[in-house]
């Protein structure tokens, strides 16, 4: 390795989990875990500390940050985040993208949620200055771009296919071209986990059944293959991205065409409406930590339980629902649920090249399908980097996600491989995949598995390292009762250790 460049840390993957880990990696310090009074303290002692900023590399297939992200917005032509804007990568202040709109004279681009209707909020506040809002997809871009010229990194475009342990304390990453890159640490960030559900009817050989993604290729294919009158998509899936799919192709497609189609929107059970694919409770700072804590707490298999029972099989936002309801009253859009039971290409003698769908005896004949089912979880199924990982450093497994460490690392035998995302979700919580889960997710890697804000827990430090030390009294009672933690420890370091699941 003499010559060669090493890194102190390597995030594998560019998307928002990339970001907000390169976020808290290089932040000295969060706004959100700190009283006011010891931020104005931290920011007279970092002069004297001299907190270097770490030598990162970011490792992704895409170009440039956020690419994939962005492609997937594009194909449905969403306009707005389904995360409120106090869910972002900015490690160092949750108002951060807040404050970006108004500084911008972006406000109008700040969508209400209908969350600053819910009683149940109104004591936070949040709801009354903006952010439980939704923010426009091109001001979350914009935001993002903005914040990563602020935080030093290398970027490298590349994929990832195997990694190896050098020494003990530093890994080799080997990129499908056969360059290689060395770091102390590595963070896998590396999005969705698993592979596409296809319901049993269409997983035969059907030409006209395609992925979501395909939607923008085939709109070009469909705009020459199909006639005006008698074009009839289907949608199936259950879902936020369904409905989104469902919308984007009832739409006018653009360049001034007047074509129309028809949408079947097939669905198992009845859309299920929700303001986020979580209840409140895990966005409300005062319920959040004991949702994390409860979920902790369990067994791994009931953990995998609660996954999927806290997601409910997908959930459409109320601005959707309304879309959707309106398009259905225009007789553009048709919602059928029941099970898919059959599906049959018709025979190209016939010169019919439209799919006979039956759903609960119900036949329907369309001229495409699109799948928008979500993906089941098997993180082996993900990437080859995964498999080779797992051969070297073997893990249990719980529907398809790895059981890692508390403190995120893929094995407790391999110290420095840490995880973020849908990966961590068997540790984080059913947030995990969302942007707050990630928050999390990258603030406890970075602050107790790096150590990245571990002068602010010197002794001789004048910076408290937790903001609800602010809140002791000098009286041992009124202690014992500010402080309790479930195991009723009360000493600092029972309170450190609870930090692990205080939402950053």
């Amino acid at each position: 390795m003499k010559g060669e460049t090493i890194y102190d840390v390597c995030i594998v993957g560019a998307g928002p989990a990339g970001l907000a880990c390169l976020s808290a990696v290089q932040e000295p310090f969060t706004l959100d875990t700190l009283s006011d009074d010891q931020v104005h303290r931290a920011l007279r002692a970092l002069p004297a500390k001299k907190t270097a900023h770490r030598r990162v590399c970011v490792v992704d297939p895409n170009p440039t940050f956020m690419c994939g992200w962005k492609r997937q917005f594009d194909v449905l032509q969403i306009k707005f985040l389904r995360s409120p804007a106090l869910a972002h990568p900015d490690f160092f202040d949750q108002n951060a993208l807040l404050a970006y709109a108004r500084q911008h004279g972006r406000e109008d681009e700040l969508l209400e949620s209908g969350c600053a209707r819910l009683r149940s909020l109104l004591p936070l506040g949040q709801s009354q200055i903006g952010l439980w809002k939704l923010p426009s997809t091109q001001l979350f871009q914009d935001f993002c771009r903005d914040l990563l010229p602020t935080l030093r990194h290398e970027y490298r475009q590349g994929t990832i296919v195997d990694l190896q342990s050098t020494d003990g304390n530093m890994f080799c990453l080997t990129t499908a071209v056969g360059q290689q890159l060395h770091a102390r640490t590595v963070i896998l960030a590396m999005g969705a986990i698993g592979k596409p559900v296809i319901p049993a009817a269409l997983q035969k050989d059907i030409p006209q059944v395609h992925s979501w993604m395909e939607i923008d290729r085939l709109e070009a294919q469909w705009a020459s293959k199909f006639s005006v009158d008698n074009e009839t998509v289907m949608v199936v899936g259950g879902g936020l991205t369904a409905v989104q799919a469902a919308l984007r192709l009832a739409r006018i497609p653009t360049g001034g065409s007047q074509r129309r189609r028809r949408v079947i929107l097939s669905s198992r059970r009845p859309l299920v409406e929700r303001h986020f694919d979580l209840g409140v409770e895990w966005f409300d700072r005062r319920t959040a930590t004991k949702c994390v804590a409860d979920f902790y707490h369990q067994p791994v298999s009931e953990r995998l339980a609660q996954l999927r029972e806290s997601r409910g099989g997908g959930s459409v936002p109320p601005i959707y629902m309304a879309e959707l309801r309106k398009w259905e009253r225009q007789g553009r859009i048709e919602c059928v649920v029941g099970s898919i039971d059959s599906a049959a290409a018709q025979s190209q003698a016939s010169g019919d090249a439209r799919v006979q769908v039956t759903i609960e005896s119900q036949k329907y004949r369309v001229d495409a399908i699109v799948l928008a089912c979500g993906n089941q979880p098997d993180c082996l199924a993900h990437s080859l980097l995964l498999r080779r990982i797992q051969e070297q450093w073997p893990v249990p497994m719980q529907g398809g996600f790895p059981c890692v460490t508390e403190d995120l690392r893929w094995s407790a035998a391999c110290s420095g491989l840490y995880v973020v995302g849908g990966l961590a979700s068997l540790n984080v919580g059913p947030d995990a995949s969302n942007l707050m889960g990630i928050r999390r997710a990258a603030s406890i890697v970075s602050y107790h598995a790096l150590a990245c804000r571990s002068w602010l827990r010197e002794a001789q430090s004048p910076v408290l390292a937790n903001r609800f030390h602010a809140l002791w009294s000098d009286s041992e009672s009124e202690c014992e009762f500010e402080c309790t933690c479930e195991s009723g420890d009360t000493d600092s370091e029972t309170d450190d250790s609870c930090m692990l699941l205080v939402p950053a």
